[in-house]
């Protein structure tokens, strides 16, 4: 029974590890769109104002769509909620009311402090 109950303890923990860092990595891609949209909008800007960016093959407006691309999954990326399947199922179990708060970068519940009122 001891044994049972450890393997469950440590197959809790590899869950929330495992969903904790697939937030993260969410959150960084994001940011790295996010870096990427500019650059290639950098570029489209200083293509089309003729400031000799040297791009063979790519003209400003490829560029300019290549960045308005990244920056939409750079938004995507970084607005969605976190996504956590251990902490939806603890919430179905035990909570009257769905929708816990989460943390933005791993997804982890966020603790109700004593005397502030949501």
């Amino acid at each position: 029974m001891n044994e049972d109950l450890s393997r469950l303890v440590s197959a809790n923990r590899y869950e929330t590890l495992h969903w904790s860092l697939i937030n993260i990595f969410a959150r960084l891609f994001g940011i790295m769109a996010l870096l990427v949209g500019f650059a290639f909008g950098l570029a489209a800007l200083l293509q089309f104002w003729g400031a000799g960016l040297s791009t063979p093959g790519v003209s400003a407006l490829e560029n300019f769509f290549l960045s308005a691309f990244s920056l939409a999954l750079a938004a995507t990326f970084l607005t969605v909620r976190p996504y956590r399947l251990d902490v939806a199922r603890e919430d179905s179990n035990t909570s009257d009311k769905p929708g816990r708060k989460l943390g933005w970068w791993t997804g982890t519940p966020k603790r109700k402090y004593v005397g502030i009122e949501e």
